[in-house]
């Protein structure tokens, strides 16, 4: 009988370890921060109380109050687990570090020209990506493509709709 053999995990990618940093802005650190104190001092110990009341109601099985709380506090301690992972592999993003080397870097903000028109972008961690505000991630189509890349690269970005050519016109 032959035994099964398992991968060797030597043959890791450079995105699959890059997959366990966090970037974040130093903002956006102190938010979650706050998140996460706010959910380990108020939310959970208001939802455990919640719970601990109904469960003295009586039978389990069939209070919805009991259940509902059970749920809510489930809910947090995920979040809550969820965010300490995010904070131990957080790594910040220094846009005046990124400034000094002339290329484009995660924590650059770029102008680009398309079409005539200029367009200014940031280029974040995916927990902060927001587009309609500026900010997109350095792991999007466009983010990705950008990186590297200095003042008066023509930069051509694949679409469903076609090639679209941006000219890098800034970097700060």
């Amino acid at each position: 009988m032959r035994l099964p053999t398992r991968k060797s995990n030597s043959r890791l990618s450079s995105r699959d370890t890059e997959e366990e940093l966090f970037y974040i802005t130093p903002e956006a650190l102190v938010r979650l921060k706050k998140t996460l104190e706010r959910l380990e001092k108020i939310d959970r110990p208001r939802v455990a109380d919640e719970k601990y009341r109904a469960a003295q109601l009586g039978d389990l099985s069939e209070n919805a109050d009991y259940m509902e709380a059970k749920a809510r506090l489930n809910n947090i301690n995920t979040r809550i687990l969820s965010i300490n992972d995010r904070l131990s592999r957080a790594v910040l993003i220094n846009s005046k570090q990124a400034q000094k080397s002339g290329q484009v870097e995660i924590g650059s903000t770029v102008t680009l020209e398309t079409g005539g028109k200029q367009i200014i972008y940031t280029l974040v961690g995916a927990f902060e990506t927001n587009p309609a505000c500026g900010l997109i991630s350095y792991r999007s189509p466009l983010g990705s493509a950008l990186l590297g890349h200095y003042c008066g690269d023509q930069i051509k970005l694949k679409t469903d709709r076609g090639e679209i050519s941006y000219t890098l016109i800034a970097i700060e």
